[in-house]
């Protein structure tokens, strides 16, 4: 049987070989094509940076994808309209978790370590808060300082440990915390982090999960476990 197509899309090609991987295993039926494009988020503003995905889109396209995966907070916003556009089931890793968070505790901490993540991130937790009729969950969008610089001096040590900090000291107030990024998430899974109480979200696991669950196959239990 012919396998069917799906695209993953990055800016960040630190964390292709990880999803890539863990695409295979959580999708085995599924042919997985990388596309990076590392000057994405280094656009200086939003047209840029959307004409730097659509090229990536259209590439994609014409490689006979069936489906496709934006594995980036930052750019996530732009799966809606580009999927309308062209016609094409695109998804952004991001969506299952928040979706999840929102249902499963009053205070969230989301937590990022690109600036330039917060606008797109933020869209999508207060757009389902919006839609969540009745409730009284609080947010806050905590941003990791330094962490970024030192992923991109290539201190993985020093990365991992400013996520860790901040999710100790998120853990004060909420009751869930979510991992904006994938970058995060990888953070999590080599600190090997555990609050007893806590939830901690990452999205790697039901963001391809989504993929054939909504396109192909019923949802299954394990689609909706998050937790790294």
């Amino acid at each position: 049987m012919k396998k069917r197509k799906v695209a993953f899309i990055y800016s960040t090609a630190s964390i292709s070989s990880y999803l890539f991987e863990l695409g295979q295993k959580l999708m085995p039926s599924y042919e997985i094509l990388n596309f990076v494009d590392e000057s994405i988020l280094l656009a200086q503003n939003s047209v840029v940076r959307r004409e730097k995905v659509k090229n990536l889109i259209i590439s994609a396209r014409s490689a006979g994808v069936s489906s496709i995966l934006i594995t980036c907070s930052t750019i996530g916003d732009l799966a809606k309209n580009f999927s309308e556009i062209y016609r094409i089931p695109i998804f952004r890793i991001d969506s299952p978790m928040a979706q999840v968070a929102v249902e499963s505790g009053q205070k969230i901490a989301v937590l990022f370590t690109n600036p330039k993540t917060l606008q797109s991130t933020s869209s999508l937790f207060n757009g389902i808060l919006a839609r969540k009729k009745g409730n009284n969950v609080k947010i806050r969008y905590v941003f990791v300082d330094n962490a970024m610089k030192a992923l991109s001096q290539g201190n993985i040590k020093g990365h991992d440990k400013f996520v860790e900090k901040s999710i100790m000291h998120a853990a004060k107030w909420a009751d869930v915390i979510a991992l904006a990024q994938v970058t995060t998430a990888v953070a999590l899974s080599r600190r090997k982090t555990v609050l007893k109480g806590k939830i901690i979200l990452t999205s790697p696991i039901s963001g391809i999960q989504q993929i054939d669950a909504l396109l192909y196959a019923p949802l299954q239990s394990s689609s909706i476990n998050v937790s790294f």
